[in-house]
């Protein structure tokens, strides 16, 4: 059994080995003169008609797409103010432990605010741009005013109120911000 392997095997290494005389050159191609020959114009042929295949204003189909766009920029609404809570300044011009006394001096406040006059106020208020509330911070209520993000801005408020309400003060806290 072992000299057919060995046949088998020497005869598949022959079959495999090729000729000793093969060349790696390709034959020479008999050279031939080269015709130039004029451009065809095809416009002469061709029959195709691009009228009937006109774009049309309809969308064939709904593609949805993923986007970063805010949704205040998407729903046409770019100029409307946005707001968002940071911390910032009040000013503080009431505190007790009677929410009636606050609830009163918080309408005190507005009233008082919407009848300075204009001159008075400082920029960027109007009547109704006063943010006034009570705030309920056991065991007291206190009202506060303004949106402030600077200290100077709420020191511009303070000065004003100090008129009105001689206690008045400035505090930190998160305020909302319109822009």
């Amino acid at each position: 059994m072992r000299i057919v392997y060995l046949l088998l095997l020497t005869v598949g290494l022959a079959a495999c080995s090729g000729a000793n005389n093969a060349r790696n050159e390709a034959p020479a191609l008999p050279e031939e003169p080269v015709e130039t020959v004029e451009p065809i114009d095809l416009s002469q042929y061709e029959d195709f008609d691009a009228a009937a295949y006109r774009e049309t204003d309809e969308v064939a189909t709904q593609v949805d797409v993923t986007h970063d766009v805010p949704d205040r920029l998407m729903n046409n609404r770019a100029g409307q103010p946005t707001s968002y809570t940071t911390d910032g300044y009040r000013v503080q011009i009431f505190s007790s432990q009677n929410k009636q006394q606050a609830d009163q001096i918080w309408g005190e406040a507005v009233a008082w605010w919407r009848n300075l006059p204009t001159p008075d106020q400082p920029d960027g208020y109007n009547p109704d741009g006063l943010d006034a509330e009570v705030v309920y911070m056991q065991p007291y209520y206190r009202v506060r005013l303004g949106n402030f993000t600077s200290r100077p801005q709420a020191q511009e408020l303070l000065s004003l109120l100090r008129a009105r309400f001689d206690r008045a003060l400035i505090v930190p806290d998160r305020v909302t911000v319109r822009r």
